[in-house]
């Protein structure tokens, strides 16, 4: 291996709050809205776009990051991603949790 590979990691919950808080008091995001669309396109199936939209940052987004999986439906990151997620992590040399 060539590389050492570190990341920080959050609580999923404390991340959206301040990925919405971030872009609304920047002027980029629709906040709470951006948990509508999310619903909407739960039921839909459809592939996330892109770019990638607002609410996609509220789908397991730390997930789909680690797996390369941006692209699966809303709704659909399941535990076998998860546990994708987890194997990759198993090769980075440091793994922190970010604490505020």
């Amino acid at each position: 291996q060539d590389f050492n590979y570190g990341v920080m990691l959050r609580e999923p919950i404390e991340l959206i709050h301040s990925f919405l808080n971030f872009n609304l008091e920047n002027g980029i995001g629709i906040g709470r809205y951006a948990l509508n669309e999310l619903q909407s396109k739960m039921g839909s199936g459809a592939e996330h776009v892109s770019p990638p939209r607002e609410y996609l940052f509220l789908d397991n987004i730390q997930t789909r990051l680690l797996t390369g999986n941006l692209g699966v439906p809303p709704g659909q990151i399941n535990e076998d991603h998860v546990l994708d997620a987890k194997r990759i992590l198993e090769n980075f040399t440091a793994v922190a949790a970010l604490e505020e």
